[in-house]
């Protein structure tokens, strides 16, 4: 199960997620109000429960504080990451990941004998520093607001001896894993690149040899 589907069963019970992560709000025609992504009484945060629009949230005192799915609001207001988050509601949603999920979120080809590295992705994504000219560009020019950059974990790299400023977009499996991250040019948008190659992607523990779809989320 990926993480698409598992936002489009959250939506099937958006009202029930609004309730339990922050009790105290009251429903208003197609949204469920309160004050903050705290729990604050008031209505300037506003979460769409129903219709086309479903998991779109916006709290209107706080422009830093807004997302598109309910995935993300549970990050915000639980302040916890993608991989956490992935398993509080599946244990929310009752259910139960198989085999394959466990293993990274690849299904093993039948003729793959060369056994998986120890490398860890996890340790080359290093986070957006607060004021760096990528934290600018994504603050300013992209419009993605601090709650966003930490809860997707959006990193940066300074690349060619410090003259490239590059966004890292991470992708994770079904799981949680960090399986494959692209790198951007803040100032050129032809500079980009997936890390690790297909090639290399046996020498990380949870690397993916596939292009980056539905199945892996940023």
């Amino acid at each position: 199960m990926d993480g698409r589907q598992i936002k489009d069963m959250l939506n099937q019970r958006a009202q029930d997620v609004c309730e339990l992560l922050l009790p105290g709000g009251k429903v208003e025609k197609n949204n469920y109000v309160i004050g903050d992504i705290h729990g604050a009484q008031g209505q300037s945060l506003k979460v769409v429960i129903s219709g086309d629009k479903c998991g779109i949230f916006h709290d209107f005192a706080d422009p830093s504080v807004k997302g598109n799915n309910l995935l993300e609001l549970w990050i915000q207001v639980r302040g916890v990451n993608f991989r956490e988050a992935i398993r509080q509601v599946k244990e929310f949603l009752g259910l139960r990941d198989d085999p394959w999920q466990r293993t990274g979120g690849i299904r093993p080809a039948a003729n793959r004998t060369q056994q998986r590295g120890h490398k860890r992705l996890e340790d080359e994504l290093k986070p957006v520093v607060e004021g760096s000219p990528v934290w600018t560009w994504l603050t300013k020019v992209r419009k993605i607001g601090p709650a966003t950059i930490r809860a997707y974990r959006i990193g940066e790299a300074f690349i060619q001896k410090g003259e490239r400023h590059c966004v890292v977009f991470p992708f994770f499996d079904p799981a949680g894993n960090l399986v494959r991250m692209k790198f951007r040019d803040i100032a050129d948008k032809q500079y980009m690149f997936l890390h690790p190659k297909a090639a290399d992607a046996d020498l990380y523990e949870h690397g993916t040899r596939d292009q980056y779809g539905d199945n892996y989320r940023r």
